[in-house]
């Protein structure tokens, strides 16, 4: 069976359908900061050498309850930070 003789509902969505306004992809409600965001200083100079300096909206809306020792489950593009956003608070617990 093809894509073409799929149902609609059973078709995975364009790039161009799967961009909402209300799900917005670049940072725009992130923090200033890895450090608003309550990372250890350490770590955001680490980050700041590496040239990553304002975190992404995955990363500012996943960071702070993962610090603060919540679970958390996220979905974004690739390219969009996740890795950072998982493994930073890794980092700072251990």
């Amino acid at each position: 069976m093809t894509t073409e003789t799929l149902p609609p509902s059973m078709t995975l969505p364009t790039d161009a359908e799967q961009t909402s306004p209300a799900m917005p992809t670049e940072s725009v409600e992130s923090a200033a900061s890895f450090a608003d965001l309550g990372v250890d200083a350490r770590v955001v100079a680490t980050l700041a050498r590496m040239g990553i300096e304002t975190p992404t909206l995955i990363q500012a809306r996943g960071i702070p309850p993962l610090l603060a020792g919540r679970d958390v489950v996220g979905q974004s593009r690739t390219g969009s930070g996740k890795t950072i956003a998982y493994g930073l608070p890794l980092v700072e617990r251990m």
